[in-house]
């Protein structure tokens, strides 16, 4: 028994500093200055939730994306997005997308996730909004949802469209100026982070950069990045369903064409060669980067 529970506390301890760091954590990158670290040693106490952080009045309603974080080709954690004064579920999936079950904490104040990055089946932080200002807070589980603690470190790890002003990025826990009026997303790995605007455009920056490049995609829809390669998924004449496109700062090269119904809302992501693709009601998985779909 005494090797069992040496076995089990060794696991959590993996589990927490795993999710602790976080999926290539950003750094801020701001136009025109130089590189700045808003990182801080990260407090391993829990704490119980509660009120959270206050930000200014909105002018008009802010929405919250969805969301989908891979973790294997069978393990994601995901969100649906909307308005953050309403709540919406963390779902949880651990057979490949076949039954999903709900993982969010029950408390009625809390509304959407931004941002959603899981480690495991069991472990998972998010950036919570709240609200019709959308104030936000960081949660995080290491057992599937039965129970949450607040940790707001986990806010300065995330990377995500201010909601009130979509042409800002948080990153960082700052805001940073994106590259177009209406970011429509935003990710980060390898150092670069990508975004795609409301007009299908790509752009990528570098850490330490002072500006956005605009890559060769056109007409994307949604872009998620893995151990420093980033894919798209893009309408193309060519493809009744989405294009997966892998691009860097030089070069494009399609993939496969999934035959995802069209929707408003579109969310990938990758987990090493598992990229699993979410558009409306369908749940698309590919086990070899975006090649074929199973």
């Amino acid at each position: 028994m005494a090797g069992l529970a040496v076995f089990v506390a060794v696991d959590i301890v993996l589990i927490a500093l795993a999710l602790g760091w976080g999926r290539d954590a950003p750094r801020v990158v701001e136009r025109g200055a130089s590189v700045e670290s808003s990182f801080q040693a990260e407090d391993d106490s829990e704490e119980t939730l509660d009120e959270p952080l206050q930000s200014a009045a909105p002018e008009e309603p802010r929405v919250a994306p969805r969301l989908i974080s891979a973790v294997s080709e069978t393990v994601a954690w995901r969100s649906e997005g909307g308005a953050c004064a309403e709540r919406s579920e963390i779902e949880l999936t651990v057979d490949g997308g076949q039954t999903w079950g709900s993982a969010y904490p029950a408390v009625d104040r809390l509304g959407r996730p931004l941002w959603l990055s899981g480690a495991d089946y069991l472990a998972v932080q998010s950036a919570i909004a709240s609200g019709p200002d959308c104030e936000r807070q960081g949660i995080r589980t290491y057992d599937s949802g039965a129970s949450w603690t607040q940790d707001d470190q986990v806010v300065t790890n995330s990377v995500l469209v201010d909601p009130g002003d979509p042409s800002l990025v948080i990153w960082g826990g700052d805001a940073v100026e994106g590259p177009c009026d209406d970011t429509h997303q935003v990710a980060v790995t390898g150092g670069v982070a990508a975004a795609v605007c409301s007009d299908g455009s790509v752009w990528t920056t570098p850490m330490g950069s002072t500006g956005w490049s605009e890559s060769s995609i056109e007409a994307a829809v949604a872009l998620s990045g893995s151990d420093g390669r980033w894919m798209a998924a893009v309408e193309s004449a060519d493809c009744q369903g989405l294009r997966l496109v892998e691009f860097d700062d030089a070069s494009a090269e399609s993939y496969a064409c999934a035959p995802a119904e069209a929707a408003a809302e579109v969310a990938i992501d990758l987990s090493g060669n598992a990229l699993w693709l979410w558009s409306g009601d369908q749940v698309m998985i590919s086990t070899d980067f975006g090649r074929s779909f199973n």
